[in-house]
């Protein structure tokens, strides 16, 4: 495929609608239990929601250190070295599973392999360090290995492997001690379970396109998708080929995709705030098709993730699910 510079695209203003409508099925999500915090959560790859609980409430501790200030004698989460204690559960959207509680690094990212072990990665690391924790189904440590610092994103895919994307900052970090870069200089990485480096997005001269952040990471079946930052391109990845369609939407957090359509949920959409924009995937660009208003999770314990051909939101303590054919029937597509 022939791919030009990565400018802006004129779109044909006749295409673009606009509208407000609810969308997908809303659930409400189990309240977390007396001495544990909302943290985060993630869609698995059986269609479940992780649920991330903490022992301290890390989301309000960060906001009162940004209200504040760090010199005003708050503690700065992250900043702390010592280990996060983490209540690990699923929910199927009737009943929560039992849970179980492990240890963890600084800003937890949590998935499970398709074996049921959890995979918990802490986002911040020093060189070396073993940020990758797996755990089986009842707790138990199942291994551990490093996948440097600075992480955005962590998805396991059906084959038992797991993708991580990285952070601007992660991407440019320093060489290691040895001179070598960090494989966080990936943008995008494929790793065994063992830990081991199976693929890496940088490490090949790409014609007009280079992962200096990755964002809206996705897993549908063997295929991976992402929107790296910088006119964030809808990217695709599938047995070790890339292939990339220019984009004007930017800021994507998310991405679901359904045959050659792809629904983005972006934070900022020419002045709007908290839109999902459909495009259709022609030739080497994007058209986009129509965009909706929707509102997204706010900072703190919140999702927005893409798993195949559906959005999912978690938001005001509920769980919605945005399907791509849902968007277009909104649109009248």
């Amino acid at each position: 495929m022939d791919h030009p510079g990565l400018g802006s695209l004129h779109r044909d203003a006749a295409m673009r609608r606009r509208m407000t409508a609810p969308l997908g099925d809303s659930v409400a999500v189990p309240a977390a239990p007396s001495g544990w915090f909302a943290y985060g959560y993630a869609l698995l790859l059986n269609g479940d929601l992780a649920l991330v609980r903490t022992e301290r409430d890390i989301h309000a501790e960060y906001a009162n250190v940004r209200r504040e200030g760090s010199g005003e004698g708050a503690e700065d989460p992250r900043l702390s070295r010592e280990d996060w204690r983490v209540r690990l559960s699923t929910f199927d959207g009737t009943s929560e599973s039992e849970a179980i509680e492990v240890s963890s690094g600084l800003w937890p990212q949590i998935d499970r392999l398709p074996d049921g072990r959890w995979v918990v990665v802490a986002s911040r690391a020093e060189p070396g360090e073993k940020n990758a924790r797996m755990f089986g189904a009842d707790g138990m440590p199942a291994g551990e290995f490093a996948l440097s610092d600075g992480i955005q994103d962590v998805r396991c895919a059906l084959d038992g492997t797991i993708w991580t994307g990285y952070l601007d900052e992660g991407v440019d970090a320093s060489p290691d001690a040895d001179g070598g870069s960090p494989v966080s200089t990936a943008g995008l990485a494929q790793f065994g379970i063992d830990g081991r480096l199976l693929w890496n997005f940088n490490a090949e001269n790409r014609a007009g396109i280079h992962v200096d952040g990755s964002a809206a990471l996705t897993v549908d079946g063997h295929r991976v998708w992402c929107c790296p930052h910088f006119q964030y391109p809808i990217v695709r990845i599938e047995n070790g080929s890339v292939d990339y369609w220019q984009n004007d939407i930017l800021q994507s957090r998310a991405l679901a995709v359904e045959g050659d359509c792809v629904l983005l949920a972006s934070d900022y959409v020419e002045g709007e705030k908290h839109r999902l924009v459909l495009v259709r995937l022609l030739g080497d660009r994007s058209e986009r098709l129509g965009d909706l208003q929707f509102p997204m999770p706010p900072q703190g314990a919140g999702l927005v993730q893409g798993r195949g051909a559906e959005l999912h939101v978690v938001a005001q303590g509920r769980w919605t699910r945005i399907s791509v054919a849902a968007v277009r029937a909104a649109l009248n597509l």
